[in-house]
């Protein structure tokens, strides 16, 4: 196997060294692509700063959500879809800052279908 090839001696330092002991902030993440989707849950769910994310792209802030008892982790990424529907035939005269029942039901739905993550990832 594969994994018998690796190396398997003491670790030197670690993400721990630079980041200090992992904390279990939460059960699941959601990585947003959508400001309409992201605004929609900052106005709709309780919510707190958990952190940041630094990167070349830019500083995205990280939250930690409360939906349907559970914490969940998000933010919305610096790279989104290509598209925006806003000004679409199907959307006539909608603005990109409202979000629509299609955009809720994505976001319960995405919550109730998501696996645990690994504890490792939160």
């Amino acid at each position: 196997m594969i994994t018998d090839a690796f190396d398997k001696s003491e670790v030197l330092f670690g993400p721990k060294d630079f980041y200090g002991e992992q904390k279990h902030l939460c059960e699941k993440c959601i990585i947003v692509f959508s400001e309409v989707i992201f605004e929609y849950m900052l106005e709709t769910f309780a919510h707190e700063e958990a952190g940041v994310i630094r990167c070349c792209n830019g500083i995205t802030m990280v939250y930690i959500f409360e939906i349907n008892g559970m914490k969940i982790a998000g933010y919305l990424s610096h790279i989104g879809s290509a598209l925006d529907y806003s000004g679409s035939p199907a959307h006539p005269g909608r603005s990109s800052a409202q979000p629509d029942r299609a955009s809720a039901h994505l976001i319960r739905s995405a919550v109730q279908l998501m696996p645990v993550a690994d504890q490792h990832t939160c």
